[in-house]
Formats: C-alpha cells, sequence, structure tokens
C-alpha cells in the first residue's frame, strides 16, 4: 500500500501556548555564557536589535552566543538567554529534520531573527505564521539545491525570507517577516495539495502499467520455457508467438496467474508442445489422436471466452494442416528448432521467480525518504509505493514526480553497502519548541528552588525543633499502636487457644461416641432393630430396619423391613458412624418386640384384630 509523504496540517499551536518561556528568559542560567558580573544590567534594546542585525547581514554560521562573547560587550540576562534559547532551538530542530545541508544553512541563520524577537517580546516571538510556515517545512525533506526546476520553489523562498527579515530589522517592525511566513506557509499548503494530486494520478497509472507489465513480461518468459529445446512445425511456432502469448497476457493481465482463463490458456499451449513435438507424444498414438481431434476446439472456446472475439478460419489452417501430418502413421512433416521462436520472445526467466516481500519489510521502508549515493553524486528520493505485480518501487521526488523504479531486493542489497541511506525521522518545529522549553523551564525552576534554599537557612533551627517535637510525638503514637498491637496479638492467642481447646474437647467426645457406637455395633445381632433419624440416609421411606445376617469376612450387615424386603446393606464402620452422629439409633434387643409386631399383623390379616 502507498504512503503518502509525512505532511503535518498547517500549525495550531499559539505563542500563547510558550509561557514558559518568559520564566526561562528570566530565571535560567547557562554555564560559560557571557553572563554581566554584577547582577543584570541595563542594555538598549535598540543595541541588541542592531547587533543582531549585523549578524543577519553578514549571513553568518556562527551561534549567536559565540559571537556576542567574541564583541567583549556587556549584556542582560534577558539578552544572553534569547541568544541561548534561540541557538538551542535552532540546533536541535535542525538536527533532527533530516534537511539537506543547504537548507539547514539557510534556517539556520533565522537564529538571529528569533534572538532579537525573544528579547523584546518574549513568547510572541513565536507568532502563528512562523509556527506554521516551520512546521510546514516538514514538506520540504527531499529538497536538494540541484533537483532542477522542483528546486527553484524553496530556493526562491529562501530568498524572500533573507530580503522580508532584513526589511523587519530596518524598519523594527515583523510585519514584512510575518507577512512572508504567512505566504510562505500558504505556498508549501498548496505544493502538498498538488503533490497529492499527482501522487493520487501516478498511483493509478503506475499500477495499471506495472499489471500489464508483469502479465506481458510472466506471459513471454513461460511459453519460452515451455518452448525451450523443443522441434516444432513452422505453424505451431508462428501460431504460439503471434497469437498465444497475445492471449496468455490478456488472461494474466486480467485474472492473474490463479484465474481459470490463464489456467486454461497455459494447459492448451503445454498440449501444443506436447502435439508439436514428436520427441514427447510419438510413443503415445491413441493420446496423440485424442488431442489432436480436440486441439481445435479447445483453442477456438478457450480464445472466444478470453478475447471477447472469434478466432478465424484462415488462422487455424496452417495449424491444422500440421497436427493432420503429425496424427498420420508415417509422419515427415518438417520440424524446425524453437530458438528462434524464443529468440523473437525476449524473455526473462527471473520473473518466473519474483520474490514478492512481506508486509513488513514494506511498512518498514514505504513512505519515507531516502538519500541515494550514486558515484560522488546524492539524490534524495521518496519510496512513494511498492508495486506487488513487478515488486518494483515506485520512487518520487519532493514534488510528486515520479524518478523511476526499482527492485526491491536490489534496493535492500544497496542499503546493506550503505549506497542507499534512511533519511531520519523528523520532528515538526513546534515539538521541538515545546520540549526545548519544557526542559529549560524544569532547569529554571530548579535553580531558582536552590536561590531560593539560602534564604530559608533562618528559619532552619526552627523548623529542626518542630520537627524534633513532632518526632517525638510520633514515637509516642508509635508506642501506643504498638501496646495495642500486643494486647490484641495476646487476646487473639487466648481465643486460638480457647478454640482448640474445645476442638480437642469435641474431638473427645466424638471419640468416645464412636467407641461407645462400636460396643453397640460390636453386640447386634441378627433380629435386633435399628431406626434411621436422619431422612437424608433413608432409602424407600423406611425408617425401621432389622438386621437379617452379617458378613464377618466383608465386615458387612445386612437389614430388612419388618415384611423381610428392602434389603439394605452396611458397613460396620459404615454404621458406627451414623450412630455416634445420631443418625441412627439402635432400639432394644426385642424380641419380645419382634413377637408382638408379628401377632399384630397376624391378627390384623385374619380380621381378629379389635383396635
Amino acid at each position: 500500500m502507498p504512503l503518502k509523504p509525512s505532511q503535518l496540517p498547517a500549525s495550531q499551536v499559539k505563542a500563547t501556548d510558550y509561557g514558559a518561556t518568559e520564566q526561562v528568559l528570566s530565571n535560567i542560567r547557562v554555564p560559560d555564557l557571557p553572563y554581566p558580573v554584577s547582577g543584570d544590567c541595563d542594555t538598549q534594546a535598540d543595541a541588541w536589535r542592531a547587533l543582531m542585525a549585523q549578524f543577519w547581514q553578514q549571513q553568518s554560521n556562527a551561534r549567536v552566543n559565540d559571537l556576542i562573547s567574541a564583541e567583549g560587550g556587556v549584556f542582560s540576562v534577558r539578552q544572553v538567554n534569547a541568544a541561548y534559547l534561540a541557538d538551542r532551538l535552532m540546533d536541535v530542530f535542525l538536527t533532527s529534520s533530516g534537511f539537506h545541508l543547504e537548507l539547514v544553512r539557510r534556517l539556520a541563520r533565522t537564529r538571529f531573527y528569533l534572538a532579537w524577537q525573544l528579547n523584546e517580546t518574549g513568547s510572541a516571538a513565536f507568532s502563528d505564521s512562523l509556527l506554521a510556515a516551520f512546521d510546514g517545512l516538514q514538506y520540504w525533506r527531499g529538497w536538494s539545491p540541484g533537483a532542477g526546476r522542483s528546486a527553484r520553489v524553496l530556493a526562491d523562498q529562501l530568498g524572500d525570507m533573507t530580503v522580508a527579515i532584513t526589511e523587519a530589522f530596518a524598519q523594527q517592525e515583523i510585519v514584512n517577516a510575518d507577512d512572508f511566513f504567512r505566504r510562505w506557509s500558504e505556498l508549501t499548503r498548496r505544493q502538498k495539495n498538488q503533490t497529492n494530486h499527482l501522487h493520487d494520478r501516478l498511483l493509478a497509472t503506475e499500477q495499471g502499467a506495472a499489471r500489464q507489465r508483469y502479465a506481458d513480461q510472466t506471459a513471454r518468459a513461460l511459453v519460452s520455457r515451455a518452448l525451450h529445446g523443443r522441434r516444432l512445425p513452422a505453424a505451431f511456432n508462428e501460431f504460439i508467438e503471434k497469437y498465444w502469448l497475445p492471449l496468455l497476457i490478456r488472461a494474466l493481465r486480467d485474472g492473474g496467474m490463479d484465474g481459470s482463463d490463464f489456467r486454461h490458456g497455459h494447459k492448451l499451449l503445454e498440449w501444443l508442445v506436447w502435439l508439436g513435438d514428436p520427441a514427447l507424444s510419438d510413443g503415445q498414438r491413441d493420446r496423440l489422436y485424442q488431442v489432436g481431434e480436440q486441439m481445435t476446439d479447445r483453442l477456438l472456446d478457450v480464445w472466444q471466452c478470453i478475447m471477447d472475439s472469434a478466432l478465424s478460419a484462415s488462422t487455424l489452417y496452417g495449424i491444422q494442416l500440421a497436427m493432420m501430418e503429425r496424427m498420420r502413421e508415417s509422419s515427415n512433416g518438417e520440424l524446425h528448432s524453437t530458438d528462434a521462436c524464443i529468440g523473437a520472445i525476449a524473455a526473462d526467466l527471473r520473473w518466473l521467480s519474483l520474490k514478492t516481500p512481506s508486509a513488513t519489510e514494506i511498512d518498514a521502508t514505504s513512505g519515507r525518504w531516502y538519500e541515494i549515493h550514486q558515484d560522488s553524486a546524492k539524490q534524495r528520493r521518496y519510496f512513494f509505493a511498492f508495486l506487488p505485480d513487478t515488486a518494483e518501487i515506485l520512487w518520487t521526488n519532493g514534488a510528486g514526480v515520479k524518478l523511476g523504479f526499482q527492485d526491491f531486493s536490489e534496493f535492500c542489497a544497496h542499503r546493506e553497502r550503505g549506497q542507499i541511506k534512511p533519511l531520519q525521522d523528523s520532528v515538526a518545529f513546534s515539538c521541538v519548541l515545546k520540549q526545548i522549553l519544557a526542559v529549560l523551564a524544569a532547569a529554571a525552576a530548579r535553580q531558582k528552588r536552590e536561590r531560593t534554599t539560602a534564604a530559608a537557612l533562618a528559619h532552619a533551627r526552627a523548623e529542626a525543633l518542630r520537627r524534633e517535637r513532632q518526632q517525638r510525638e510520633e514515637e509516642h503514637q508509635q508506642q501506643l499502636e504498638a501496646r495495642k498491637v500486643e494486647v490484641e496479638r495476646l487476646q487473639l492467642q487466648a481465643e486460638d487457644q480457647r478454640l482448640d481447646k474445645a476442638k480437642a474437647q469435641e474431638e473427645m467426645a466424638w471419640q468416645e461416641r464412636l467407641r461407645t457406637a462400636e460396643k453397640q455395633v460390636f453386640g447386634l445381632k441378627p433380629g435386633h432393630w435399628i431406626m434411621i433419624l436422619d431422612p437424608l440416609i433413608t432409602e424407600a421411606g423406611v425408617v425401621r430396619m432389622k438386621l437379617a445376617m452379617r458378613l464377618s469376612t466383608r465386615h458387612k450387615m445386612v437389614f430388612v423391613d419388618r415384611f423381610g424386603l428392602n434389603q439394605r446393606e452396611l458397613q460396620e464402620q459404615e454404621l458406627v458412624e451414623y450412630i455416634a452422629a445420631e443418625q441412627i439409633r439402635v432400639l432394644d434387643s426385642g424380641v419380645n418386640f419382634d413377637d408382638t409386631l408379628s401377632d399384630v399383623v397376624g391378627r390384623i390379616r385374619g380380621g381378629h384384630y379389635s383396635g
């Protein structure tokens, strides 16, 4: 996917966003700068403006502070800091911009204009027009003075900037400079729009051309590979070169390598070569007759489908005669080498092994500016788009004009050899300004705090006494808290001991119940009754059950209801635990109870029970 150059919109940052400027100009102190020795001094603003105008007229490439140090004069803290801020701002911005060295030199000289305005107006020096113009400079990253006509637009603007700032110094007003920066910002905006428009048109054109180039070269390579080392009738060679090659080109262009039209066309090419070369088909005469009978109809069908027109009978006349000759038992048809046909096709077999880079590789390299080293010359190019059909890079210049193509593999090889170098990522002027002001404001605040420390020494003793008294109170409070924590700990310990004791007593009671239950269970004999107290362990609603038998070897007891039904088996240990948990109760041995119960049941059945 093509990417357009990083083009920031016109700066929306206002001069009022830089309120920290005054704090930096007034408070910061930087080592080795020519500050006044004893306090501040009253240097006239006109003298400072005249000195900056002099440096500007000289078009000096030196830093402001280096020049004023060489002057030997005395300057105010604000003026020295204005020079320092202008120097640092332009140095950092241009170092991280990736601009051409000539553009860096021309822009760096605006430090004299900024030093003048910072001294007089503070943060208002960063006017809206200046910020918009300098933020828009990222559009010109691909500019170089030797780029021809496209380079003259910016060269003219740099010349106009020199005139506008010179007039601002002379008239002691920034109206001309602000008007220039506003016009420059508007020009950059128009240039961006024009470049975007050119990029859109260029991309549509070159993508279509790349697909056509891919189809043409790939089809030629496939036909050349199919004909390599073969001997065919002259009519076959002529038909493949004049008719079937254009058909394959169109099928590749419209549907690609995976399209059904191309697959059918390529398959028929292989059958044509097989049919025409005796070395391939003479050993399979039956199949030769079958393919020969169907070939004409297949060729007509595929041609009609792909080319949207009928193939004339005269076109197929020669190849039909050649096919009939090939199908004769004693064929003496003249055969010709395919070398001449391959030479006419002029194929490059490398198109059959194109390697498309991964999306990660493309994302990491596209949409960036590069500096191309050729012999002793350098050229800046923009990686505008990757054309996947041909695995090529589409290079453009800063104005959106095509500079050429390059294989992606060749591009990677040149990068490894250092012949192509990416330009560093640029940072907008307003972002650099924010970062620098944040750092310097923090430094100024820290220095101010350090100066304030000396004035606070008189109160140090009182503060120390207050802290000492507070410390004693805190220690007393900590002791109270410690005692409270110890009391709570002892209470918790006593509670834990009580719970442990209660648990131990409960365990002892449980073991005693288990022993009692064991005695009851071991004393149970057939005919003894139990009552189930817990409904959760009741089966079929039977509450009273009688021990029918004991299986000593399996420690199991079998119970039944009073009818001798609803048999239930319980392990001895299981019954012990149920009795101990008061879920089951052992009734009296109850032989009398059993006899009485049997009598009652008998009388009820005989109708003699009177209630």
